[in-house]
């Protein structure tokens, strides 16, 4: 019982302790690249004053499923964290929240890990769970917003944004990004993050 506890307390504070946990027959000590990946990513999002991250590596090499493990842990970390996902494509956009919200909700059946062993205060909210926009118990504002140009991002900030059919991730996104979304379109992905004001 004490080594579980300890695991799932390096969950909490360790992206990839968290992979990990929750996916262990994907993310093995042996896929050296999945962890310098979950590595950079959480630098990124702690420690980095970049406010752009872009992610390159082939398909089906886990870029968009460890950008979705990523947006559960960041909630579980920090419930108040607001995310937009935006694609080219608004069902691409909608899948990956959705998997996210499912992630968080995923029930307990038998004694393998769940996102709930780990973040048990972290849920979304009841009556809020549409998969392109949902919120998190406790938060008055949305959480996340999953967002294309047939569709609208107008007045949400997010903390990050993450941009799936090519992975951009971003620290600042107060309105949709087309320049950037459909320039970086080859490159693998972008992640962005708003900037923190002292």
């Amino acid at each position: 019982e004490t080594r579980n506890e300890l695991k799932l307390e390096s969950a909490r504070i360790d992206f990839w302790s968290f992979c990990k946990i929750i996916m262990p027959k994907f993310y093995k000590e042996n896929r050296t690249y999945l962890r310098e990946f979950c590595e950079e990513l959480q630098r990124f999002s702690e420690k980095s004053d970049k406010h752009f991250l872009v992610i390159n590596l082939p398909p089906r090499h886990g870029k968009s499923l460890t950008a979705q493990l990523f947006t559960a842990w960041l909630f579980g970390c920090d419930p108040t964290r607001k995310v937009m996902t935006a694609s080219y494509n608004e069902k691409l956009s909608t899948t990956f929240a959705r998997n996210v919200r499912n992630m968080i909700q995923t029930e307990k059946l038998d004694e393998h890990t769940v996102y709930s062993d780990i973040f048990p205060l972290t849920r979304v909210k009841y009556g809020e769970a549409s998969a392109q926009m949902w919120s998190l118990d406790g938060s008055n504002e949305i959480n996340y917003l999953a967002t294309s140009p047939t569709s609208t991002a107008t007045g949400f900030g997010a903390s990050f944004s993450f941009f799936p059919s090519h992975l951009v991730i971003t620290r600042r996104s107060s309105r949709w990004r087309s320049g950037i979304s459909f320039s970086m379109i080859h490159l693998g992905g972008l992640i962005s993050k708003r900037s923190q004001k002292p």
